[in-house]
């Protein structure tokens, strides 16, 4: 008798079935028996301003739908009916409008169960576009003495922009060549104070980018001035 239950516990191991094994692009899927709902294998999530394409993966047993919240993202589909099946998704990634190039967006791709019971997501972020935008180069010199002269601003620019400055009687500017060079001069200050005058370069669509421009007090370091003393017998009188 011990013999034939033996032998029978053998014959059902024999014929019962191994665990299926799911794999898609070498990554293993466990399988699923219960209800759920899961998001794997995602083979992107950050993306440069020329945007992209991407794929993940739904491991579910149940009926479920797909979403994004930004219109920037677009999903092959929206509605998948999954049963007991693995199924990759394609998302892809629109380039990044000139208008918003200061700043990294974000949005949510999202798996709900169609009876509301489940979801899942995950984050797809996109950087700025490097080649749309206005930042400066360099400014020579930083600082201008108070003897004044030529002030260059060297400006990265890929995008048209109309540059400024607030109103002064000291500081103006004599050429713009347009592709991010701008030549200005400055008087002679005369002054006992440093001052600064703020140039501003706009572009549709972006922040405007302020540079003070800045020049020293008067100083006979700095200054060809010769200053005479008076004689003693001039000195502290006045007509």
């Amino acid at each position: 008798m011990k013999k034939i239950a033996i032998i029978f516990t053998l014959l059902l191991a024999a014929c019962s079935e191994p665990e299926p094994e799911i794999i898609y692009n070498d990554i293993y899927i466990d399988p699923v028996y219960d209800d759920a709902l899961e998001i794997v294998g995602i083979s992107k999530q950050q993306f440069d301003g020329n945007g992209g394409n991407a794929e993940f993966i739904v491991k579910t047993n149940v009926e479920y739908s797909l979403r994004a919240d930004q219109d920037w993202v677009v999903i092959s589909t929206t509605r998948a009916n999954t049963l007991a099946q693995n199924k990759a998704v394609q998302f892809a990634v629109k380039p990044y409008e000139i208008g918003y190039a200061d700043q990294t967006r974000k949005a949510t791709i999202t798996a709900e169960a169609n009876d509301g019971s489940i979801s899942r997501s995950f984050t797809v972020e996109q950087l700025p576009v490097e080649t749309y935008g206005i930042s400066l180069l360099s400014l020579s010199p930083e600082q201008i003495t108070s003897i004044g002269g030529k002030i260059v601003v060297t400006l990265k620019a890929t995008l048209p922009y109309v540059a400024t400055l607030e109103e002064s009687d000291w500081l103006t500017i004599d050429a713009d060549n347009g592709a991010g060079e701008i030549t200005l001069t400055a008087k002679k200050n005369l002054n006992l104070f440093d001052r600064s005058c703020n140039l501003t370069i706009t572009a549709e669509g972006l922040a405007p980018l302020v540079i003070a421009i800045k020049q020293t007090c008067f100083t006979t370091e700095n200054d060809n001035t010769i200053i005479v003393p008076l004689p003693d017998d001039l000195a502290g009188k006045t007509e």
